[in-house]
């Protein structure tokens, strides 16, 4: 999960795969291998958004009504 919402928010950024590394201070190669994976747990998306100061949540909502039902912020 997240991984697709995090490669493509480091292209709209043009933040390189190595830069993010460096912030979160993991070689370079780890990093890619963690994008490479099927998904990435909750804490590792955290950690990846922090470091590129973006604040994320995901908000639930009813179809018919509009109305929020719940929000998580990562």
């Amino acid at each position: 999960m997240f991984i697709n919402d995090i490669n493509a928010i480091m292209g709209m950024l043009r933040t390189p795969r190595a830069e993010v590394a460096r912030r979160l201070n993991i070689p370079a190669p780890n990093f890619t291998r963690t994008l490479n994976r099927e998904y990435v747990k909750d804490t590792e998306a955290k950690e990846i958004l922090s470091a590129l100061d973006i604040e994320a949540s995901i908000v639930y909502k009813d179809k018919k009504t509009g109305e929020t039902i719940y929000k998580s912020t990562l």
